[in-house]
């Protein structure tokens, strides 16, 4: 190791070099340079402030104070500081942390953020080994797409950057920015694969979703980022407004020009559900084999029913609100508008057929179609209640508290 300054001033009862107008030192790995430092013969160690920068054939690292040991190129990093990477231009910021020059591998602690071509990571603590192009953030993860407006959060994340994949677990959930209404999806675990612009982000078990007009919940979900497409699994469930959609499975399209919403698919026994505004026993009910919607600036505007569909309405007095009939009929295909959430006209087409009764004469059993679950009890209604754990009772046959979102 070599150390050149103009001025340099020994401590020989405490073994200490130090100078106070700019010095470099340079070693078999790396060259620093700072404006002031000290250098503790005993231990080997440099202490270096104001203006430091070390420099290697890999990275290129800037601070204003910094540890660093001559014997094992171990670096303690104090205040703003960044490291470079040579030859992608990878970035890490950070106002403490520990950085090995030998192995590359850095560890750290305060305000850290990892700078990628096409993410930033950044968290309360950050491993990252660059060699194996590996990360892990702990506490307050934040990971951002540069390329997609995408951004997904967590307590814990793992990247794997040669790879091309990402998870975050810990309440983990995935935002899509869609101007000044973000939707959001919780899970417990979120997977993110492929390569930019190809990516494809899994979510698995206890899925909730929350957007201003629409909100939702399933077992998983799969996002395709190249072709916009959204898929939920499992007892799939949406509601838009005052309306409840179900299916066996639900699909949601993305414009890819303007990442809003624009379609929505509800494939097999699709149902809808809409509560009387003035009864909790009465619902309107619209059932077919598949429901296909249409969203209008992430607004759903237009509904249609393909396939055996059915429908049960209550109509009431425009004047006194009075529940007068209530209508069943079937036919082939239903086309709908919607205004503010809001069902405003029904269109029957080809083969209607249905019958108009006073409340009276049609039993409770026959006021509800098949497969009618009332589920608005699990609709998050705000971005925090995806979190929402509800707890069960303890029963006879339930000895232990059990959980579920």
């Amino acid at each position: 190791m070599t150390l050149t300054t103009d001025t340099l001033h020994f401590d020989r009862i405490q073994q200490k070099l130090y100078y106070q107008n700019h010095a470099t030192i340079k070693d078999a790995t790396n060259t620093l340079k700072s404006k002031r430092g000290h250098y503790y013969m005993k231990n080997k160690k440099f202490t270096a402030t104001s203006k430091v920068t070390v420099i290697n054939p890999e990275h290129f690292l800037t601070s204003n104070h910094l540890d660093y040991y001559t014997n094992s190129g171990l670096t303690y990093l104090y205040g703003a500081s960044t490291i470079t990477n040579a030859k992608n231009k990878n970035k890490i910021y950070c106002e403490r942390g520990f950085f090995n020059t030998k192995t590359d591998i850095s560890h750290f602690v305060k305000n850290a953020k990892l700078f990628l071509k096409d993410r930033t990571i950044q968290g309360d603590s950050l491993y990252y080994d660059k060699k194996h192009g590996f990360a892990s953030a702990t506490n307050n993860v934040i990971v951002k797409d540069t390329i997609k407006n995408f951004v997904a959060k967590g307590n814990y994340a793992e990247m794997f950057e040669l790879k091309d994949s990402l998870f975050i677990v810990k309440r983990a959930v995935a935002i899509t920015v869609m101007e000044k209404d973000s939707m959001y999806v919780h899970g417990d675990t979120i997977l993110v694969t492929g390569k930019q612009k190809q990516r494809i982000v899994r979510i698995f078990r206890n899925v909730k979703i929350f957007k201003s007009n629409l909100q939702g919940k399933c077992d998983s979900i799969h996002t395709n980022q190249a072709t916009g497409l959204t898929r939920m699994f499992r007892n799939p469930v949406i509601w838009s407004g005052k309306s409840q959609m179900t299916g066996d499975s639900i699909h949601l399209l993305s414009n890819l020009k303007t990442e809003k919403l624009d379609s929505l698919k509800i494939l097999n026994n699709g149902l809808i559900i809409q509560k009387d505004s003035l009864s909790k026993d009465d619902f309107n009910q619209i059932k077919g084999r598949n429901i296909y919607g249409k969203f209008i600036e992430n607004e759903l505007k237009l509904l249609n029913v393909k396939g055996n569909a059915e429908v049960i309405n209550f109509n009431r007095n425009e004047e006194n609100n009075k529940l007068e009939t209530i209508t069943k009929q079937k036919c082939s295909n239903i086309e709908f508008d919607l205004v503010d959430n809001e069902i405003e006209s029904i269109k029957c087409y080809k083969e209607t057929e249905g019958l108009t009764y006073p409340p009276s004469q049609l039993p409770k059993k026959e006021q509800k179609l098949k497969g009618f679950i009332w589920r608005r009890s699990e609709q998050p209604k705000t971005m925090e209640a995806i979190f929402f754990i509800k707890k069960i009772a303890k029963t006879k046959n339930n000895k232990n508290l059990k959980k579920h979102i």
